[in-house]
C-alpha cells in the first residue's frame, strides 16, 4: 500500500524556481519510493501570471478568493494523508489559521520548507503598496508548530532552531542529469557575462551597471540577461533572453562569466545561492558578492571570485574576460563542485531522511 504526501505550494507547478528546484525536483524520487504524490497550489495558473506584475487588482483578488476556496477544501481532506510538505507558506494573506489547524486539529505534524528570510519584509514593485496586510509574522508560526523545519541554509535553519530545534538544512539543487545535464565551453576569445534572475532582483543587476560598464570600456563584452521581463537600463552590447523552464539549461550557454550581485542588507542571509549553483552546474565560472551563503557554494579563486567591493569586481570580470586558460581551469571545478553538494543525487537521502 503507498503512502500519500500532501505537498502545499504557493504556485502551480513548472513555473516558480524556488518550488521547482527544492520540491518538484524531488516528486519524482518519492514516487519512485512509492509514495503517491497530491500537489496543492494556492494560486491557479491564470493567476500566477499576473500576481507579480503591477495592476490587474480585480483579477488578483479573484484569484485569491479561489485559492482560499482551495485551501477551505483541502483541509477536509487533509487526515488522509500520511505526510505534508509546505512550502514557505500555506496561504499569502491572513492568520496563519491553516498551520494551525493542521497542527493542533488534524494531528499533522507538517514539515515546514522555506529558503528565504520569509519573516523579513521584502516586497516587488507591482505589489508593493499592499504589503502592509502582507502576513510576515507567520513565517514564525509555521516554524513553531511544525514537526520538522528544513531550511535552504545554515542561516536560516539557526533562526528556525529558536523556535523549533527539529530544523535541518537542505540546500537548493539542480538537475545535473536532465535541466542542467550541459556544459560550456569556455575555449573562446569573445566571453559573454551573463546574468539570470526574476523580475524582483533585476534591481540588484542595474545597481552593478556602473561597475560593468567601467569594465565594458577596458573589455567589450556582450551582456546576456535571462529574465521573466525585459530590461529596461542601457548598455552598449545587451542580449534579453525571455526566461523559459523548457529552455533554462540551453539558454544559459549563452554565458562564459555568471554573476550574482546583491545588497548588503540582512535579509540576503536568507538566500541559497541559487544563481551560483545553475552557473556552476554548467561549467559557468561564478563571480558573486561576499555576502551570505555565496562564501560557501563558490571555492573562492579555484571556482569563481567572491569580491566585496568595485575594485575587486573589477578585477575579477578583467582577469576572466581576458585570460580563457584561468576561466577553462576554473570552469573544470565549477561541475564536479555542484555535483557533490548541490545535486539531486547529492540531496537524495537527506531530503527522503527527513520524511521519516
Amino acid at each position: 500500500m503507498s503512502r500519500k504526501i500532501l505537498l502545499i505550494l504557493p504556485y502551480p507547478p513548472g513555473h516558480a524556481p524556488s518550488q521547482r528546484f527544492r520540491i518538484e525536483h524531488f516528486i519524482p524520487i518519492l514516487e519512485e519510493e512509492g509514495w503517491e504524490v497530491t500537489i496543492a497550489p494556492f494560486l491557479d495558473e491564470a493567476t500566477w501570471k499576473i500576481y507579480h506584475r503591477p495592476g490587474r487588482q480585480v483579477q488578483k483578488l479573484w484569484g485569491l478568493i479561489k485559492g482560499f476556496g482551495r485551501r477551505y477544501r483541502m483541509l477536509f481532506v487533509v487526515r488522509k494523508f500520511d505526510r505534508v510538505w509546505v512550502h514557505r507558506e500555506c496561504a499569502p494573506l491572513g492568520l496563519p489559521l491553516i498551520a494551525w489547524y493542521l497542527s493542533k486539529i488534524a494531528n499533522q505534524q507538517y514539515l515546514f520548507e522555506f529558503d528565504d528570510a520569509i519573516w523579513l519584509p521584502n516586497v516587488s514593485a507591482g505589489n508593493r503598496k499592499w504589503s502592509f496586510i502582507k502576513p510576515y509574522g507567520n513565517a514564525k508560526k509555521l516554524m513553531k508548530w511544525s514537526g520538522v523545519n528544513v531550511a535552504g541554509n545554515d542561516w536560516l535553519k539557526a533562526n528556525a532552531e529558536e523556535l523549533n530545534p527539529r530544523s535541518f538544512t537542505l540546500p537548493t539543487i539542480v538537475d545535473t542529469e536532465q535541466n542542467h545535464r550541459f556544459t560550456q565551453d569556455q575555449q573562446t576569445e569573445k566571453p559573454n557575462i551573463g546574468w539570470t534572475g526574476s523580475h524582483s532582483t533585476l534591481p540588484y543587476l542595474e545597481a552593478h551597471l556602473p561597475i560593468l560598464q567601467k569594465v565594458y570600456e577596458q573589455h567589450p563584452f556582450k551582456l546576456v540577461v535571462i529574465s521573466d521581463i525585459q530590461p529596461t537600463f542601457d548598455f552598449p552590447d545587451l542580449e534579453f533572453i525571455e526566461w523559459s523552464s523548457a529552455t533554462e539549461g540551453e539558454d544559459l550557454l549563452k554565458f562564459h562569466i555568471g554573476i550574482m550581485p546583491l545588497p548588503d542588507e540582512t535579509w540576503v542571509n536568507g538566500k541559497c545561492g541559487f544563481k551560483l549553483i545553475q552557473y556552476m552546474s554548467e561549467g559557468i565560472v561564478p563571480v558573486a558578492d561576499r555576502l551570505g551563503v555565496n562564501a560557501q557554494v563558490i571555492d573562492h579563486e579555484k571556482n569563481g571570485f567572491l569580491c566585496s567591493n568595485e575594485e575587486e569586481w573589477t578585477n575579477a570580470l578583467l582577469r576572466l574576460l581576458r585570460d580563457h586558460d584561468l576561466r577553462s581551469n576554473m570552469a573544470q571545478g565549477c561541475r564536479p563542485w555542484i555535483e557533490e553538494r548541490y545535486s539531486v543525487a547529492s540531496q537524495r537521502e537527506l531530503f527522503l531522511h527527513l520524511l521519516d
